[in-house]
């Protein structure tokens, strides 16, 4: 729907906002936005809904099959969203888009490499998290600002819009990654029911720690 759909009757499903005044406060600062956003909801019209407002850069990851990297480029393209690769070049360009005082987007609730995560807990669980988001924070003066569309019993959304822990910003990536994760759980809490449970968060685990998940027998 989000990628197909005619952009104005996309637009016409947002019909509830809770947190507008973070995002104006966060414009009217001029130091740049970084906007997390978990897999909660409908994620994907927070293009249609931020794109009213400011333009956006999202890091992004090429599936395998060009067919559907096409479709997907050209579908967020339609509302005029910045994509980055998901690498060093495009690490690099989110710095130079916030030292710029653009905006950037990151999904905060992706499972990151061992060298560019570190473990922190997530609902009571040692997840790995990325260390990327609180490097963003600790290097630039840009607004945190945690955000998602959950979907409403009467078919429509309300994107909500929440100001993040300023712990994100610490020194010590444990305590950033801690504070982070804390955030993404208060998001999820308010519908987690609509929170992308089958991604496997917890599928790497510290050192010693048992495997969480396990391969079914049919036998």
């Amino acid at each position: 729907m989000s990628w197909m759909w005619p952009i104005p009757k996309v637009n016409k499903l947002i019909t509830q906002v809770e947190g507008l005044e973070h995002l104006e406060k966060a414009l009217a600062d001029k130091n740049g936005i970084i906007l997390i956003a978990p897999h909660l909801g409908n994620w994907e019209l927070l293009n249609h809904f931020f794109r009213q407002y400011l333009f956006m850069t999202v890091m992004y990851k090429a599936p395998k099959i060009k067919a559907l990297n096409d479709f997907i480029i050209s579908s967020r393209k339609r509302v005029d969203v910045g994509l980055v690769p998901a690498n060093k070049d495009g690490v690099l360009a989110l710095f130079k888009l916030l030292d710029d005082k653009g905006v950037v987007a990151v999904l905060p609730d992706q499972e990151p490499s061992l060298k560019s995560g570190v473990f922190a807990p997530f609902f009571g669980q040692q997840a790995l998290t990325g260390k990327l988001i609180g490097e963003l924070a600790r290097k630039t003066p840009a607004y945190l600002l945690c955000c998602y569309a959950k979907r409403l019993d009467n078919g429509h959304y309300g994107v909500v819009l929440k100001p993040a822990s300023e712990e994100i910003r610490s020194d010590d990536v444990q305590v950033s990654a801690t504070a982070l994760n804390k955030n993404i759980e208060e998001c999820i809490l308010d519908c987690p029911e609509q929170y992308q449970w089958v991604y496997k968060r917890f599928r790497k685990q510290p050192e010693g720690a048992p495997k969480l998940y396990q391969k079914l027998s049919l036998t």
